[in-house]
């Protein structure tokens, strides 16, 4: 993991994958500090990941991070800084999010009625209580 200002790179995975080339020792090697990594990020404290989730997309956070271990499971259901941006995603993706989010841990909300989300406001509102929005 490597932070660069606002932005964060993991890297690994495309060594593990382009490495068919390498004696298997050493692919073995390079998967088993692959695997370390990942244990070391997972073992970072909830208010460290809190932050490193204020620079992920609450796309990511919900749909990909949340499926990855029980511990992210936990923390990515109790995470309440979520800037959601709807204006240029698909509807069947706005309705897993606004499954799997809680009005109550929402800081920012933009939505659109534009050419590529038609009827997107009308849609969210069938979805989510506005009220309990803060």
């Amino acid at each position: 993991m490597q932070v660069i200002g606002k932005k964060m790179s993991l890297q690994g995975r495309w060594v593990a994958k382009n490495s068919k080339t390498l004696p298997m020792s050493q692919r073995y090697d390079q998967q088993q500090e692959l695997n370390q990594s990942y244990a070391d990020l997972f073992k970072l404290p909830v208010e460290i990941l809190y932050r490193i989730f204020d620079y992920l997309t609450a796309q990511t956070i919900t749909l990909s991070l949340r499926y990855v271990c029980r511990r992210l499971r936990a923390i990515v259901e109790k995470y309440y800084r979520y800037s959601l941006d709807f204006e240029d995603i698909a509807m069947v993706t706005m309705w897993q999010m606004c499954r799997s989010i809680q009005p109550e841990t929402v800081v920012s909300l933009k939505l659109s009625d534009g050419a590529r989300t038609p009827q997107q406001i009308e849609y969210f509102l069938s979805l989510v209580d506005i009220s309990k929005f803060n």
